[in-house]
């Protein structure tokens, strides 16, 4: 009877293991689905930074309409506006390979519960027979 016991306490407790690897897979699904779509919102975004940043790049000064101290304090201002938007190009192309990096990360995440989910579904399975031989000895006892 105790052995019955302990395969039934065995099964209830890979039971309630399943359940919450479930609930965990939920909620990374949830995670995957935010993260996936912030990922699509800033390569849209960047790819539309990277554009006006190429136009703004490739502007021209006339030499007739800037001289002297004017034509240096716009290129100096430009130059640093350049700087800036490079800066900044970059910082969003590293915030868009973490992001890459946090899903790859939650999506192998999630096959290890899913893996456990069955491997777990696969040890009930055996202690459901060895509990219906138990079961089944003691009924012809």
């Amino acid at each position: 009877m105790s052995q019955l016991l302990h395969l039934q306490n065995r099964k209830r407790n890979l039971s309630w293991k399943i359940t919450n690897n479930r609930t965990t897979i939920r909620n990374l699904d949830n995670r995957l689905t935010r993260l996936k779509n912030a990922k699509r919102q800033i390569s849209s975004a960047l790819t539309t930074l990277r554009s006006s940043r190429n136009k703004v790049n490739r502007l021209s000064v006339s030499a007739l309409a800037w001289r002297g101290n004017r034509k240096n304090n716009f290129n100096e201002k430009y130059d640093r506006y350049k700087s800036s938007v490079k800066t900044y190009v970059t910082k969003v192309e590293d915030s868009l390979e973490s992001i890459s990096e946090e899903i790859s990360n939650i999506e192998a995440k999630k096959s290890t519960y899913l893996a456990n989910i069955t491997a777990m579904q696969n040890t009930i399975e055996i202690l459901n027979t060895q509990i219906d031989v138990i079961e089944r000895t003691m009924k012809n006892g």
